[in-house]
């Protein structure tokens, strides 16, 4: 049985482009979901939380960063 193109899975948009192969994934309904059901459909919205152009690092062992610390 063929259901046809996926457009919607996991409460993501699905939207595929034949001509080239591509696949976009949206969480856009989603996300405004998630917002009106803990009261915040009219908060600011911001681009970027972090500065872009900060450069991540992995810890390496005997990092004192690394431990049993409870979060």
């Amino acid at each position: 049985m063929d259901l046809g193109e996926l457009t919607q899975i996991l409460g993501m948009k699905v939207q595929q482009d034949n001509s080239d192969g591509s696949i976009q994934l949206s969480q856009v309904s989603y996300i405004s979901h998630m917002l009106e059901s803990v009261g915040m459909s009219n908060c600011n919205p911001i681009a970027t939380p972090i500065d872009p152009n900060v450069k991540l690092m992995p810890l390496t062992d005997g990092d004192l960063r690394i431990g049993d610390a409870k979060f």
